[in-house]
């Protein structure tokens, strides 16, 4: 453990990772609007990455404290200890239960590594998400929100332009609808694995360490409080017969592990942000899972009406219901905020509005001789050969 080697200076990690956090906290919101993507993912993927790293780079730099280990002998104080017992001590230091049982506190040496696996494995839902992107539907999203700056003289055409490709890609986004709920399923799958993976790596304690620790009160003379047991500052290395550095003899030393009281407070904001993490996912999960229920489903879509329209919100998305999955009404849902009420209504309008529908179906043919449009009374076939599947869809400009 402790801060790298001076050889190797010149590869600074800490210069390279305030590059990367300055990068991705600035970087474009464009990069985010794709429909397979969502808060709650980049609560993962950046979030929690973000927060990882930099416990990673806190305790690899040792910005706490400058020695992660002091040690004297119980023998003779005055006497320095040896680096190779050292670093024996920081492997294998160990506290004495309640019943007198060695408890030996192996995740000392190693929890910054911990952390940076940890970190890797929370980018898993952003490849996910990222490699099984609808690039012409993202298309579409870049579109309305490169265009929203001017949204007052270009409403028309973000209406028009969404509602064709509604039209056209009509049932087609069901596939892409269940990969991102299983992606979200996936985030709180790591959650939960991280939250266990962390109690196991701390000896059980840290599934409980944010309420069993409550007043936060320190024991700072006996270390009986739960913090102290948990992250014990004081601790005991014996270096015996085995570890053949003795000449057979066996030296017993107290120690300091400075490291803890920064470890603490590591996994505290780790206890805390797990915990709002998976209740956040898996309330957004179940909500993902409303949208295969078509009274909630129109629910959700609800909106307020719009003072000039002839019909209510509600009857608008009851209509829907002839043309429209349980996909298309989560896109829908994600389009709706980058429209305001009465041109989201008149965008509802369109795709139920059988003339237009014709027209734009006709346009398409036209367009695009491979594709024989094909309308029945609740569908929209676009046939191509007959293995092609309809789920990516077309962009009209």
């Amino acid at each position: 453990m402790g801060g790298p080697n001076p050889v190797f200076r010149s590869f600074n990690l800490l210069q390279q990772f305030s590059q990367l956090v300055t990068g991705a906290f600035s970087s474009n919101p464009v990069t985010h609007t794709s429909p397979s993507d969502g808060r709650i993912l980049r609560m993962h993927y950046q979030w929690t990455l973000w927060l990882l790293l930099t416990g990673f780079a806190c305790v690899y730099y040792n910005w706490f404290t400058r020695d992660i280990i002091v040690c004297v002998s119980h023998y003779n104080a005055d006497v320095q200890v040896r680096l190779d017992y050292l670093n024996i001590c920081t492997s294998y230091p160990y506290i004495l239960d309640e019943a007198g049982k060695v408890v030996t506190l192996l995740f000392y040496r190693y929890v910054h590594w911990v952390l940076l696996l940890l970190g890797a494995l929370y980018y898993i839902p952003r490849r996910l998400s990222k490699d099984h992107e609808n690039v012409k539907l993202k298309r579409l999203f870049e579109y309305l929100n490169a265009n929203g700056h001017q949204y007052e003289g270009a409403e028309k055409q973000l209406v028009d332009a969404t509602a064709k490709y509604m039209v056209v890609n009509m049932k087609t986004h069901d596939s892409l609808f269940m990969k991102y709920w299983i992606w979200n399923v996936v985030s709180l799958g790591i959650d939960v694995f991280t939250f266990y993976f962390l109690d196991w790596l701390l000896l059980g304690k840290f599934s409980a360490l944010g309420y069993a620790s409550y007043p936060y009160y320190r024991d700072g003379e006996y270390q009986l409080d739960y913090i102290s047991k948990t992250f014990p500052p004081f601790v005991e290395c014996t270096i015996g017969m085995s570890h053949e550095l003795s000449n057979k003899r066996v030296e017993k030393y107290g120690c300091h592990l400075t490291a803890m009281e920064i470890y603490e407070k590591v996994f505290f904001v780790l206890w805390f942000w797990l915990i709002i993490l998976m209740v956040l996912t898996s309330v957004y999960t179940v909500f993902l899972g409303l949208f295969y229920n078509a009274k909630t489903r129109n629910l959700i879509l609800r909106f307020s009406k719009p003072m000039n329209a002839t019909v209510s919100s509600r009857k608008a998305i009851d209509n829907l219901s002839r043309y429209c999955k349980a996909g298309d009404y989560f896109i829908l849902y994600k389009l709706r905020q980058h429209f305001a009420h009465k041109d989201f209504f008149e965008l509802l309008r369109r795709i139920c509005d059988e003339e237009f529908r014709d027209r734009v179906l006709i346009g398409l043919k036209k367009e695009h001789p491979m594709y024989t449009s094909v309308m029945e009374e609740d569908d929209v076939i676009l046939m191509g050969s007959p293995s092609r599947k309809t789920n990516t869809g077309i962009l009209v400009d």
